[in-house]
């Protein structure tokens, strides 16, 4: 939640929405002793607050005194480090919003704020996701998106965690979560300067077991964190936030790697600050393209193009579990209907293959985006896609099984349902024709195009998975296997 900036020029234009929220809600509830605002003062019921009769007599020292109060004063945990700051920093605005000095807001308090200004506007939260987890709103009404723009590592929650000290429940939902292992987040901004939080709270390792964990943060290559130990810092389930400010953004994203000198790094949730406006568009990652798109033993040319998102490109992305396998881009295969399928990776002549087999007709597989900052799979649009396959079957070329891949829309309530779904597009081949197969056994390119008279940019009518359904002359006793995957034109809607 943004607020005006400490410095306005006009302090009958500075916004005080946040302190309000912090001094009615929030761990404090500052009401329960000095009550609502009812045009005068603060009425009590414990102690009356005079906004133009205060002990502390500028904004500054009024901002300071609720900053130490906050922190240990009122023995309630309320805050620690730099959120006691950031939260003293608005109420001081919230209470003298209704004194009669009109130049409060010129008092540099000297103090951390959420809304504090850099360079040419005001920083304000451009991200703020809680890793590992889903979308949730805290009580103080910061909102945190689920788990985005990771690569790697992995998630993580705890189940007997009832209880934070100084934590509300409503936001003990921000702490159950993590993302652990050693990762890295790509936040997409424009070239600039901005701030991070990182929140950290050792779940896993008891009281006892100081160095079990240590780790290091870097920002754009830079050390914002060295040797971290959370049992060290604050004990077991103590949360606390590392902050680091001014970091310089030359390439189009803003990257924290997380790295572990001692078992794994730890992370439940991160806020980029920056300039309003400065959140840059998603990009696909395309994987790793390598120097050709044509398996070696494969015929049919593909070219790739910078536009273009390879989903699979013959090397092992991610280990089979579940029958799931992770892809390019935190994309993940998985088996959909037969339960005696079997999905696995196997080695080709060129790199890994994707093996379907021991399934029946009208079985298949999704391929699933990765989650989008409100939890569900994410959108996306192409214009279509470049499959490379070869089969093991005794059917004879020319009448070799047939597949379909159809595109589903964002949000349809049963992707796993019949093909002849409503809110399900098949793609098509060159005729416009579906389904589709290889003219031979071996390794062979079949060219899809998007469904026909699919109008992408119609409300809700990108697609967030895709379906690979074995159809006609597929039986059980047959396997087909995908070497690679090009999805053309790709992008995603952010």
């Amino acid at each position: 939640m943004s607020s005006s900036s400490a410095a306005a020029v006009d302090c009958a234009d500075v916004d005080v929405s946040a302190g309000e929220d912090f001094y009615t809600g929030g761990p404090v509830n500052c009401t329960q002793c000095h009550g609502t605002y009812n045009g005068m003062v603060f009425p009590g019921p414990v102690r009356p607050i005079d906004p133009n009769d205060l002990t502390e007599t500028t904004h500054a020292e009024l901002a300071q005194y609720l900053d130490a109060k906050m922190a240990g004063g009122f023995n309630m945990g309320a805050c620690a480090d730099a959120a006691c700051s950031n939260r003293a920093v608005e109420m001081a605005k919230y209470i003298n919003k209704y004194s009669n000095d009109t130049n409060w807001c010129n008092t540099d308090t000297g103090m951390s704020s959420s809304s504090a200004p850099t360079g040419d506007g005001e920083f304000v939260d451009l991200y703020a996701i809680n890793a590992g987890g889903k979308a949730i709103t805290l009580q103080d009404g910061t909102e945190f998106t689920a788990d985005f723009y990771s690569n790697a590592g992995n998630t993580g929650a705890l189940t007997d965690l009832f209880n934070i000290e100084g934590v509300a429940q409503q936001d003990l939902d921000l702490y159950r979560t993590e993302r652990w292992g050693e990762f890295t987040y790509d936040f997409p901004v424009k070239d600039g300067t901005y701030d991070v939080k990182l929140y950290v709270m050792e779940g896993w390792f008891g009281p006892q077991n100081a160095g079990n964990r240590v780790f290091d943060v870097t920002a754009e290559g830079q050390n914002i964190a060295t040797d971290v130990d959370p049992l060290v810092k604050t004990g077991h389930d103590k949360p606390f936030v590392i902050e680091a400010q001014n970091i310089q953004v030359t390439d189009g994203k803003l990257s924290l790697d997380f790295t572990a000198s001692v078992d794994a790094a730890s992370i439940r949730a991160i806020v980029v600050r920056g300039l309003e406006g400065n959140k840059a568009p998603y990009e696909a990652d395309t994987g790793t393209v390598g120097t050709a798109a044509v398996p070696d033993d494969c015929s049919g040319d593909s070219q790739v193009t910078a536009n273009d998102f390879v989903l699979f490109d013959g090397s092992q992305v991610g280990a089979v579990a579940g029958k799931t396998l992770g892809l390019h881009g935190n994309w993940v295969l998985q088996e959909v209907w037969d339960a005696n399928a079997k999905l696995e990776t196997e080695n080709a002549a060129s790199g890994k293959a994707i093996a379907y087999s021991n399934a029946g007709i009208f079985t298949g597989f999704k391929f699933v985006a990765p989650s989008d900052m409100t939890g569900t799979a994410s959108a996306f649009k192409f214009s279509g896609a470049d499959i490379y396959i070869d089969y093991e079957t005794n059917n004879a070329p020319g009448n070799l099984p047939t597949f379909g891949f159809r595109v589903n829309y964002e949000g349809e309530a049963n992707p796993n349902g019949s093909g002849a779904a409503s809110t399900a597009k098949w793609m098509v081949d060159s005729n416009n024709q579906e389904p589709y197969s290889a003219n031979s056994k071996g390794c062979s390119l079949i060219q899809l195009k998007a469904p026909l008279n699919w109008n992408w940019d119609a409300p809700g009518h990108m697609g967030n998975k895709l379906i690979w359904e074995m159809k006609n002359g597929w039986s059980n006793s047959d396997k087909i296997r995908i070497r690679r995957i090009v999805f053309k034109d790709f992008e995603y809607k952010m």
